[in-house]
């Protein structure tokens, strides 16, 4: 058996989501895949902790004999630049999932998923040593476009969702890989030094994701909703001194505005992708084109709506 996970964007909720604000988050057509490594060849560190805490954590011997599958992310990669769709998240559900299937349990039904998103989460956030969301390794499970949100009170984590039909989404690669890790840690200073203006910051992105999600949207709404949400990011990138709008990204914006879409910054910010949105793909085409202008890569991606998927090796490609 092998397994394959698709990586994630996020289309709303970033840095609220920490926080337990809901979340847009959608599963895209670059899969990470395991395979049996060549002779010689390591695993890597994360591969080999989530393989031994999996089974130490659902308290069952490691089978004699087995060794955890290698994970290829390299459909995370644009040449040799590291993409931001989650590699480091789908490479431990994928762990976690194959070391799972050999205890005996499955992840067929919601329950189950939701108890290997805890399990992927805990150790995730272990290797990492910073405690996420855990939108990535849901995207990476469930696929598709779905609300994510991590409340205390158990409840689900991941819901599908439909976006409006005549949504155009574009995916622009700016170039430039991000560090999450130093964004987040100006991010606190700033929570720090100016915790109402922070909270006053994270309330009104809230505000924004929450709204569109309880009430029923149309494109136009999803395009205010998602151009609003993009302004917040900047703001808080402003207050915080942290570049999450960089120059290239507010020039796109500024773009997009004029191709009569919207452009935000997708994840933290400081580079990697930005999504846009318009109400026809005419316009997205237009601004696409445009975007190339000013450096930027769009890339063929597309939601995925397979999450986490099982493949018998002798049925072909999954």
């Amino acid at each position: 058996m092998s397994f394959s996970a698709p990586g994630k964007l996020l289309l709303l909720g970033e840095y609220a989501v920490v926080n337990g604000a809901p979340a847009v988050v959608l599963a895209v057509n670059r899969r990470a895949r395991t395979c049996v490594p060549a002779p010689g060849q390591t695993v890597g560190a994360l591969v080999e902790q989530a393989w031994r805490e999996t089974f130490l954590a659902l308290e069952h011997t490691i089978p004699t004999e087995s060794r955890p599958s290698r994970v290829d992310s390299s459909a995370f990669y644009q040449g040799k630049a590291k993409l931001g769709l989650g590699s480091s998240a789908a490479v431990c559900l994928l762990t976690c999932a194959e070391a799972w299937r050999l205890t005996g349990r499955t992840f067929d039904h919601d329950e189950a998923k939701q108890s290997l998103w805890e399990l992927a989460k805990k150790i995730h956030d272990t290797f990492q040593q910073a405690t996420g969301s855990g939108a990535d390794l849901a995207a990476s499970l469930w696929g598709g476009a779905i609300r994510f949100q991590h409340r205390k009170d158990n409840a689900p984590v991941a819901q599908p969702i439909s976006l409006p039909a005549s949504l155009a989404l574009r995916f622009i690669w700016t170039g430039t890989s991000a560090s999450t890790s130093k964004l987040l840690t100006a991010v606190r200073s700033f929570a720090k030094a100016k915790p109402d203006h922070y909270r006053a910051l994270l309330q009104q992105m809230e505000e924004i994701a929450t709204t569109l999600l309880q009430t029923p949207s149309n494109v136009t709404s999803w395009l205010e909703s998602m151009n609003r949400y993009g302004h917040a990011m900047r703001e808080l990138g402003q207050q915080s001194g942290a570049p999450i709008v960089t120059p290239m990204m507010a020039t796109l914006m500024n773009l997009a505005q004029e191709h009569g879409g919207i452009a935000k910054p997708s994840g933290a910010g400081g580079g990697d992708f930005l999504i846009a949105a318009f109400g026809d793909e005419t316009s997205a085409d237009a601004f696409c084109q445009a975007s190339t202008i000013h450096g930027a890569t769009p890339l063929s991606l597309c939601v995925d709506p397979d999450g986490l998927v099982e493949q018998d090796d002798n049925e072909g490609s999954a």
